[in-house]
């Protein structure tokens, strides 16, 4: 399956612990931007949400996941209100996109400054911590 990602996960320490591999290396793997679709922050928090939107474009990448364990565990990192969806467009790309539970602020999401900020290593301890409930029955709260 042919998965774009953006946002956190195009930090290689960030998708190494969601699909607990270090079998995709991001460095390899060409951007890709894709049309009618943008990146906010989620109102309140340091990570972002895909929306629709006419005339706007995000750059990400292109991931194959052909373990269904590392599917599942994408799935739990984005979870309920990020459902995984084919793309508009695309033929055989899906991506996690926010449905309406999730509200955007009027911050663009930039990856360069998020990862260059102490957001991202903050965020680390918190995607590690959180990824460590995927086997529980109770799952945290970010």
């Amino acid at each position: 399956m042919n998965i774009f990602i953006f946002g956190s996960l195009l930090s290689q320490e960030v998708l190494d612990i969601v699909i607990n591999s270090q079998a995709i290396n991001l460095e390899t793997i060409p951007s890709k931007i894709i049309n009618n679709y943008k990146a906010q922050y989620v109102l309140g928090e340091d990570y972002p949400l895909l929306m629709k939107e006419t005339g706007s474009q995000t750059i990400g990448k292109i991931i194959q996941i052909h373990d269904e364990l590392q599917l599942l565990r994408l799935k739990y990192y984005e979870g309920e209100e990020n459902p995984l969806l084919l793309l508009e467009g695309e033929e055989s790309l899906y991506a996690f996109i926010a449905d309406a539970t999730l509200e955007p602020s009027t911050r663009e999401w930039s990856f360069m400054d998020w990862y260059q900020s102490s957001k991202h290593q903050e965020f680390l301890m918190k995607v590690e911590s959180f990824m460590n409930t995927y086997n529980s029955k109770t799952k945290t709260p970010w």
